[in-house]
């Protein structure tokens, strides 16, 4: 019974198949279902739909941890995955070239929209600060003030 219970646990503990061939598929819905999202973040970006991208962010994060155990465990067991279908293997290697050009083409628009938005914002204080200075504000009870 407690070899039964260890099983358990440890199949609790993985997330890839312990079939090779599973496994590598596993990986690839997994890569699949990242770079969809990462498609998806594109267009809210370039739709400049904040909203949507920020309702992606909590999904991607999900599936990122995900996506980490998982490669963690192909690390594990890259011995065995070795003697895979080589198929598998291509198209596994592909996906993740494709997904790391897709995460990086998305942080490059991030970060062009972080700078634009920063200069925007330096812009809009200078030009406050600009008309404060010409044209002081006076409250209304600063006319009725008595010596202090």
């Amino acid at each position: 019974m407690t070899q039964a219970l260890n099983k358990a646990a440890a199949s609790e503990q993985t997330l890839l198949p312990e079939n090779k061939s599973d496994a590598l598929k596993a990986l690839i819905r997994l890569s699949e279902k990242i770079i969809g999202l990462s498609e998806q973040e594109t267009q809210a970006l370039i739709q400049n739909d904040l909203a949507v991208f920020a309702l992606l962010q909590r999904e991607k994060s999900v599936m990122a941890v995900n996506y980490a155990k998982a490669s963690e465990e192909f690390r594990g067991r890259y011995e065995e995955f070795r003697a895979a279908d080589p198929g598998l293997l291509d198209r596994l290697d592909n996906l993740q070239k494709d997904m790391g050009e897709k995460l990086r083409s998305n942080n490059e628009i991030v970060t062009r929209m972080f700078k634009r938005s920063k200069k925007k914002t330096s812009e809009t204080l200078l030009t406050v600060q600009e008309l404060a200075q010409q044209k002081p504000i006076k409250m209304n009870n600063e006319d009725n003030r008595t010596g202090a």
